[in-house]
């Protein structure tokens, strides 16, 4: 056997011998810790060279006196601070974010992906796609514009051009293709011949030849505008009289486009000379230690950048007149004294900058594809290994209907509103990184705040909306579109999302506000437990007491019987989770609660205990009929009926096959619908009901609900019209009363039974008639219910037999329910449960005399006062 060889990471493994006190006695860990790769790129070729590469590009060589001869030299340095205090928040965001972790391929789409989720993740990632899909073309048109400016022989005209870019595009596919890789390995070789230009061009303000002047380029005469020159073009070496003159602005016609200038148009061109902050994070799979790397390497880069750039803007304004630097915007070169240094410097940058952005381009949709969060089709252009030479093709023909622009000073605004969102988005991952609180929110970058992240946000935003209103409202629109169309796709992704610790912070804040006060009366709402067996054979019962929440809570409860060595964690989770899916895919907003005891009494005093946090508890309990058992399976009538529903842009309505694996967790039932194991008896039963009401609980049980949805789409297609039937039965019980029309209430104001009405029963005698009807009249009246009042007179109930509820009361009763026609459901009065659990049965007998053979019915027995008093406004 050979020798194993080396690993890239640190692990530490606990054995028997040093068992970790959290895995169990004998088990066996491995905690793997990356460690830093022995080979990789350097602060220095992996960040500083590819940052300065891209910042110093078309807007240095080709676009300096465009700057400054339009605003003015006091007016540039001051748009140049603003770019770069904006530039210099954002990078202390990235830092932050970089340092805070394994950063792997993918760059600020996997910083952010796997900071704030797939939603921001996938729109900045192809936000940030077309960011370099436009950089890659205003790179080709700027080397286009440098060609044809320094080679006469080259044909005129926008097609001809356009021709040219097509080719230099179509080298860089090639090159892309064959030898990028061999292409990286060159860029500290481009980086030396730029820095070269950029040192003759400096040099060249000192040492250059005597004043003089330049005859007017042909791309002013040739121009959209058929401008020509108004003077001489001088260059008057450094002087502090031309330095003056250039001092204030001078807003005139761009000669590339024929529009007029403002200050608007030349900072938008004047950003895109100080973006290329990402190229760095781009390589972040590259390099040897990114969270080391990617912050001090882009700090260099912007710093050396800036002071770069105010040399040069300075020098510019003191050497040449207003003429040369608004007509000859390839003036660098034409001053200087060795002219092909500045040439070779400028292909350089554009055709450099062109390829990394072509590269960038198809790796970040490469890395949005393997994630499938642009949906299956994307899958096509998630190659696995090699180059990705699909998305390159892809990205070629975007770069191709770029150039079909051709023009620097219009396609530049784009670039700078598609970096400005990016960053904004980078800046707003970091604070809400930083304000979530969350405990593995770490970085070894410690020089930002969430001040400094909030304030590069708001200062992106405040940028992109001065620079081009239009255009930054179509950016904003263009990325709330796809965080929204990523989000209802729901898509399974395994790595953390931010909004669940902000999300986890907000609702621990309002929790810790909200007061036990506060759900009573007036603002009462019901907050429910369901507890169930098998939501197979009561999936109707639940989705009606889904109904009756009114935006409060749902709890559905499951008690395994047994205790904690044999049941176990494994099938309590597996418990949890079917009862989770079963929510999703049958839309219902609901939680889940799964209890472990030795009696399902037991459970249910867990569940009622422990169910929910602060005030948002259960207070209502909802169970199923004792004994009332079905074969029926419910749940497939519900995936059929799924299938009529099609997806909107904010619900997601589960697959048939999603759906056929939710219900394969609820099994089929060999006993009458019901778990051997978890049969009640009666004592049991009652016992659950006389707990409940102990805790001040809301009792209420539901029966013959297999046939619900049935009888109502039944009744509502006929033209008689059907009902919500309330038996108060007597009004000395205010909680149970006030409970039953606000549950019925509820249940009226929902979709699916809105076209119910809603009628009361009084039961009284002949003498108490007109007293029952006018005392139900003002009731409904305080608490604004819209109900129809029906009087049953009876000879032998009276209000105190009602109250009993004895067995033959009971008879009659249900005698008097089955009487009345058009009923989709009904309400009735439950009696309080026996103190003394041997008179369990007698109980159980009065409430199926109660209930026998009736519609749908629930029983309902309150514990708390649900309204305020009738005299108070409700």
């Amino acid at each position: 056997m050979g020798t194993a060889a080396p690993s890239d990471s640190t692990s530490i493994n606990f054995s028997d011998d040093a068992a970790s006190p959290l895995l169990p006695a004998g088990a066996h860990s491995s905690l793997t810790i990356p460690a830093k790769k022995k080979s990789g790129l350097t602060a220095f070729e992996g960040v500083f060279v590819p940052c300065v590469l891209s910042i110093f590009s078309v807007v240095l060589f080709l676009r300096l006196g465009y700057i400054v001869g339009q605003s003015g030299l006091a007016v540039c340095l001051g748009m140049l601070l603003v770019s770069y205090f904006v530039v210099f928040l954002t990078i202390l965001s990235i830092s932050g974010i970089a340092t805070n972790g394994l950063i792997r391929g993918g760059g600020a789409y996997y910083m952010i992906s796997r900071s704030l989720g797939p939603e921001f993740g996938g729109a900045i990632g192809v936000i940030f796609y077309f960011a370099n899909i436009f950089s890659s073309g205003l790179y080709i048109v700027g080397f286009v514009e440098a060609l044809h400016h320094n080679v006469e022989a080259l044909p005129s005209g926008q097609w001809y051009l356009f021709a040219c870019g097509s080719g230099v595009l179509l080298f860089c596919l090639v090159v892309c293709i064959i030898g990028a890789k061999a292409f990286a390995k060159t860029s500290l070789l481009i980086f030396a011949a730029v820095m070269v230009s950029v040192l003759s061009v400096l040099l060249n303000f000192t040492y250059a030849k005597e004043q003089h002047n330049m005859g007017c380029p042909r791309a002013v005469e040739e121009g959209p505008s058929n401008m020509t020159c108004p003077g001489d073009l001088a260059y008057t070496r450094f002087s502090t009289k031309t330095l003056q003159e250039n001092m204030d602005p001078a807003w005139s016609v761009d000669y590339t486009t024929g529009e007029m200038q403002d200050l608007r148009d030349v900072f938008a061109v004047l950003f895109n000379g100080c973006t290329g902050i990402m190229a760095g994070a781009n390589m972040s799979g590259d390099l040897k230690d990114a969270s080391v790397s990617i912050p001090y390497g882009t700090i260099g880069a912007s710093a050396f950048t800036f002071l770069v750039y105010v040399i040069l803007f300075t020098l510019s304004a003191g050497s040449c007149n207003r003429d040369l630097l608004l007509y000859d915007y390839s003036y660098l070169s034409d001053i200087n004294v060795v002219p092909a240094l500045v040439i070779v410097g400028i292909f350089s940058a554009t055709l450099s900058a062109a390829l990394s952005c072509l590269i960038g381009a198809s790796r970040i949709i490469q890395a949005i594809s393997r994630d499938r969060l642009l949906g299956e089709w994307s899958s096509f252009f998630a190659s696995e290994e090699g180059e990705p030479i699909r998305a390159l093709f892809l990205s070629w023909l975007l770069v191709q209907m770029v150039l079909f622009i051709g023009q620097i000073n219009v396609i530049a605004p784009i670039v700078s509103m598609l970096y400005l969102i990016s960053y904004a988005i980078t800046n707003f991952a970091c604070f809400a990184l930083s304000v979530s609180g969350a405990p593995n929110f770490r970085p070894t970058f410690r020089y930002f705040s969430w001040h400094t992240a909030l304030l590069g946000f708001l200062g992106c935003m405040f940028v992109m909306f001065y620079v081009n209103t239009p255009y930054a409202g179509l950016t904003v629109a263009f990325a709330v579109l796809l965080w929204v169309w990523i989000h209802v796709r729901h898509i399974p992704v395994e790595w953390g999302d931010v909004s669940q610790a902000l999300m986890y912070h907000q609702v621990r804040k309002y929790l810790l506000q909200l007061r036990p006060d506060a759900a009573l009366g007036k603002y009462w709402r019901p907050q429910i437990m369901f507890m169930t067996v098998n939501p197979r054979y009561n999936f109707e019962a639940l989705r009606f007491v889904n109904e009756q929440k009114k935006g409060g809570l749902l709890v559905l409860g499951r008690v395994l019987v047994g205790n904690l060595d044999s049941v176990g964690p494994i099938r309590h989770g597996e418990e949890v989770n079917a009862l989770l899916d079963l929510a999703r895919c049958s839309r219902l907003k609901m939680f889940a609660e799964v209890a472990i005891a030795s009696s399902v009494r037991q459970g249910s005093q867990y569940l009622l205990l422990c169910s929910g946090l602060g005030t948002m508890r259960p207070n209502t309990i909802f169970l199923g009929f004792y004994g009332e058992s079905t074969r029926e399976d419910q749940l497939v009538p519900y995936r059929d009926k799924l299938k009529t529903l099609h997806s909107s842009l904010f619900v997601q309505t589960p697959t048939s096959t999603e759906f056929d694996e939710m219900c394969s967790q609820f099994p089929v039932a060999t006993n009458d619908g019901l778990d051997q194991n978890q049969t009640l008896s009666p004592d049991e039963y009652v016992g659950i009901l006389h707990d409940a009401l102990r805790f001040s609980k809301s009792v209420g049980i539901v029966k013959n609900m297999g046939s619900i949805s049935r009888r109502l789409e039944i009744a509502q297609s006929r033209p008689a019209p059907c009902f919500i039937d309330l038996w108060p039965l007597t009004m000395s019980h205010v909680q149970s009363y006030e409970l039953m029309l606000q549950l019925a209430q509820i249940l009226h104001s929902t979709r699916r039974w809105r076209k119910t009405k809603i009628r009361v029963f009084c039961i009284s005698s002949a003498r108490s008639a007109d007293a029952e009807v006018e005392n139900m009249k003002n009731v409904l009246k305080s608490l604004r219910i819209q109900a129809q009042i029906e009087q049953v007179t009876s000879q032998t109930l009276n209000p105190q037999r009602l109250e009993d509820l004895d067995l033959q009361t009971c008879i009659e009763v249900n005698a008097l329910m089955k009487s009345q026609t058009g009923t989709v459901h009904m309400y009735s009065h439950l009696p309080e449960p026996p103190d003394n659990l041997n008179e369990s049965q007698d109980y159980i007998r009065r409430l199926r005399a109660l209930s026998e053979e009736l519609p749908p019915v629930t029983l309902v027995r309150g514990a708390e006062f649900v309204t305020t008093h009738h005299a108070e406004a409700v």
